[in-house]
Parts: structure tokens; C-alpha cells; sequence
């Protein structure tokens, strides 16, 4: 699937996080590590690594992560790079590839998490679509890897079918989901993701409503008469499908 552009980067790439909430973050960019040949790391497009329960919710990396040169271990995600016990993803995604170059030693690395823990953390409503690729322990298209074959912490969670890749959703030799298309209204209904959170785009990545309007379109509606038409929808039509739609203020301002 296509990529859609952000904004300002607003992201912890290396940070350690405990106990912590990250609420309507987003990060673009990209993030090139050549650790030494005696070090262990961790890299995630928006957090680094959570060492306890936190949680990250409404929030998406387009990060493109690569690991060069040799090293013990490093073990990355799209959106972090481990998810211990009590961790929460609810409403994320990640369009970002990850590359391990050739000769560069890594653990788990997965599209939105490296390392999914199999007890008390929760995975909602995500999705990824980027290229994982290169060497690594254990890789997958959605959880570098998860203790255990059950999947009922993983709930409403996909990987566009179109992504380039042959793996599978999670590495490891757990129990795998599907990948899947989201371009339409319907696809996100089959999905589960409430449309008053997401919107799809044929070919365009599904995304978030709340970062809708992060490409700066703004103006003032009038009426016919010339008065501000105040409360009135503005939809933005982009190759002839709808984009988004804005209600004005009383006014007839829209951002």
C-alpha cells in the first residue's frame, strides 16, 4: 500500500519507556543504527522499548529503520521493539520497512512489535504495511516473535497483503493471521476499526481520523448569499475519491 506523508517528527526511537502513555503521537522519518560488535539494542519507530506496562494509543510511525554492521543483538518494531506484560496498543499502525543488512546479527524484528509478550499485553486495532527484510532470529510481518500459539491478545490486527513480503504475521512459529487489503469503507468495517477512528483510501494505507488534516488544507466556506456557511460539510475529493471531510465553524472556517 502507498504511504501517506506527516508532519514534524515526534518520536522515541531510542527511549527506554516505563509506566508510561503516549496518546496522539506520530513520527516520520528514518533511523540508522551501526552498533558495535559487543552491543544489545533496541529501536522502534516510536518507542524504543517499554521495560514495563505502558501503552501507546492513536498513534502511527512512518520510519524507516535500518540496522548495519555487526552487533550481539538489536530487535526492532515498527511501533517498538518489545511489548512486555501489561502493554497496550490500541488504534496504531506502521508504514515503515525495516532492514537488517547483510552481516548485522538481530533478535526479533516485526512490522509494528519485535518482542510480543504472550501474558497480560493487548495488541487492538492495528496495522502494518511495511518491508521487513534481511536477517533476523525471528521476523514477522506483524510480531517478530510471541511466546505461545494463542492469539486472543491480538485482536482486529493486519498486515496489507500488498506489502512485498513472504512472511508470515508473526515469526516464531506462531500461530499466523492473514494478510489483508484496506482500501474502502467496507474493508475497514470487515476489519472491525470503527470508522469514526479510521478512513481508507484506495490505494493509500488506512489512517487515522485524528491526523486527517495534518497536510495543512485549511479555508473559508460561503454560502451562496455570501454569508459564512456556518456548519456545513467540506469534502476533499483526491484522483476522484473522497479524502476527507470537515465540518466548518461558525464561521465558515475548516482546518
Amino acid at each position: 500500500a502507498k504511504r501517506r506523508s506527516g508532519q514534524t517528527a515526534r518520536y522515541w526511537p531510542r527511549g527506554r519507556f516505563a509506566k508510561s502513555t503516549i496518546e496522539n503521537a506520530f513520527a516520520t522519518g528514518s533511523i540508522i543504527i551501526t552498533p558495535s560488535s559487543s552491543s544489545t539494542g533496541y529501536v522502534g519507530g516510536l518507542v524504543g522499548r517499554f521495560t514495563s506496562n505502558g501503552s501507546v494509543t492513536n498513534s502511527y510511525s512512518d520510519v524507516d529503520i535500518t540496522v548495519a554492521g555487526a552487533s550481539t543483538l538489536v530487535s526492532g518494531g515498527g511501533i517498538t521493539s518489545d511489548l512486555p506484560n501489561t502493554g497496550i496498543l490500541t488504534n496504531v499502525y506502521a508504514t515503515g520497512d525495516i532492514t537488517i543488512a547483510s552481516g548485522a546479527g538481530a533478535g526479533n524484528v516485526g512490522g509494528l512489535v519485535g518482542n510480543l509478550s504472550s501474558s497480560g499485553s493487548q495488541v487492538t486495532n492495528g496495522w502494518a504495511s511495511g518491508l521487513i527484510s534481511g536477517a533476523a532470529t525471528s521476523a514477522g510481518q506483524l510480531f517478530g516473535k510471541r511466546s505461545g500459539s494463542s492469539t486472543s491478545n491480538i485482536v482486529n490486527t493486519y498486515f496489507a497483503s500488498d506489502s512485498g513480503s513472504a512472511l508470515a504475521a508473526i515469526g516464531g512459529g506462531s500461530t499466523n493471521l492473514a494478510g489483508v487489503s484496506a482500501d474502502t469503507k467496507a474493508d475497514l468495517q470487515a476489519m472491525n476499526f470503527d470508522p469514526a477512528v479510521w478512513s481508507a483510501l484506495a490505494g493509500y494505507d488506512p489512517y487515522l481520523n485524528l491526523f486527517s488534516t495534518r497536510n495543512g488544507l485549511s479555508g473559508v466556506a460561503d454560502a451562496s448569499n455570501g454569508t459564512a456557511a456556518a456548519g456545513a460539510t467540506v469534502d476533499v475529493y483526491l484522483s476522484g475519491s473522497l479524502f476527507s471531510s470537515v465540518t466548518t465553524g461558525s464561521d465558515g472556517s475548516y482546518s
